[in-house]
């Protein structure tokens, strides 16, 4: 709940947690979940980790990877069902790719209204 409220509030909010609380596969359910409308996009360093990340809050939700509301896209490689996703995971470098090539509708209602970057202490 006070997350939720930090994220009306404020455009950044930088979320830190023990390992295992549930800061990669909780915090964008939470949102999802507060907001009907909400589309997330959730960032993660590796292929591997957004493809097995993805994979688990599915599995959580009760739903069929990419078929749901859950799903992933990396280099090579996606599984999303465009009309009913609201929870991407994706590398860093799919995010980039998107932002230059469609950087007015990255951020919009149908597209993205919250972006996660999850394990900032790996980026260079």
């Amino acid at each position: 709940e006070e997350l939720l409220k930090l994220v009306a509030k404020s455009q950044v909010v930088l979320v830190q947690g023990e390992t295992g609380c549930g800061k990669t596969t909780q915090v964008g359910q939470y949102l999802i979940e507060a907001d009907e409308y909400a589309r997330v996009v959730v960032t993660q360093p590796r292929r591997v980790a957004a493809v097995s990340v993805a994979s688990r809050v599915a599995e959580e939700r009760g739903e069929r990877l990419g078929q749901g509301s859950v799903g992933y896209s990396v280099r090579g490689d996606t599984a999303v069902q465009r009309q009913s996703c609201r929870l991407l995971f994706c590398t860093n470098g799919i995010l980039l790719r998107r932002l230059l090539g469609e950087p007015e509708d990255m951020f919009s209602d149908r597209t993205c209204t919250y972006l996660i970057i999850d394990e900032v202490h790996e980026r260079s």
